[in-house]
């Protein structure tokens, strides 16, 4: 029995490695830094940025560090628009980087979270 495969399955597939693309790169762009990555879940990444916390003053525990940002194509910028953002006791950095590839865009996100945390200021 053949199966058929529709444009939907194909355009699946697409997000599916570009999603694992993405992860990849953010990895790579951490391991110069000796950071960890963990991706949230699918019920979580869809909660708003702000929820995506287990303590009462906004911040992960347990030694966790919560980036969030988005990256929308730019036709303009030629390349991703990367928007990121970081709280750090109790104070939120956000920074934006455009006209990028997602290799970069992530790698900006690595380095302005080290800035941060680093005691250098917002990046």
């Amino acid at each position: 029995m053949e199966v058929k495969r529709n444009a939907q399955d194909y355009w699946i597939d697409a997000v599916a490695a570009r999603d694992q693309a993405m992860r990849e790169a953010f990895q790579q762009a951490a391991s110069p830094m000796a950071m960890t990555i963990a991706f949230p879940s699918p019920a979580d990444a869809a909660a708003a940025p702000d929820e995506i916390v287990s303590s009462p003053d906004g911040e992960p525990s347990g030694g966790a560090l919560l980036i969030s940002g988005t990256l929308v194509w730019s036709d303009p910028d030629l390349g991703w628009v990367a928007t990121w953002r970081f709280r750090q006791d109790g104070k939120r950095y956000q920074w934006q980087v455009k006209g990028v590839n997602f290799d970069e865009a992530f790698r900006v996100a690595i380095r302005g979270t080290a800035q941060i945390l680093s005691g250098n200021g917002a990046p």
